[in-house]
């Protein structure tokens, strides 16, 4: 079975927690369809850490635009993992590292980025980063103007 239909069962973030552990054992499975599902950001973020840890092979998780639950922000970086996947295993790999990389450049654990000019705000440790990967910048447009 390469190909899983769940569009529209009511599954929640328990249920996409489960299946973040199944996608990261099976490199069998190409497309899940998980769209028109109350999952929200923690169930898709168990998915997303998985994409991007120990899944090459899944291309396709549906039309995640029906997930409203889940926000902007993940369902583009889930789209931004699958993309990863649709490419070549080096490519990814090269791509983390380059990200985990940029990381560490840009924040350095409890060190004051501010300069003295506020002692209370402190920098973002990686640790913190690392629990919320963003993969590429999320650009708002307001379609009004």
């Amino acid at each position: 079975m390469t190909t899983l239909n769940l569009h529209g069962n009511l599954l929640d973030d328990h249920f996409a927690a489960e299946l973040a552990q199944v996608i990261g054992q099976n490199p069998i499975l190409h497309k899940i369809d998980i769209s028109k599902n109350p999952i929200g950001p923690k169930g898709a973020k168990c998915i997303l850490d998985v994409l991007i840890e120990k899944n090459q092979t899944l291309s396709s998780l549906g039309d995640l635009d029906l997930n409203d639950m889940m926000g902007v922000r993940v369902r583009e970086e889930l789209r931004q993992a699958l993309q990863l996947n649709n490419s070549s295993h080096d490519k990814k790999k090269a791509f983390i590292e380059q990200l985990t990389s940029e990381t560490r450049t840009k924040f350095v654990d409890d060190h004051d980025l501010t300069q003295g000019n506020d002692k209370q705000e402190k920098a973002v440790s990686q640790s913190k980063q690392a629990a919320y990967p963003l993969l590429k910048p999320v650009m708002f447009t307001n379609q009004n103007d």
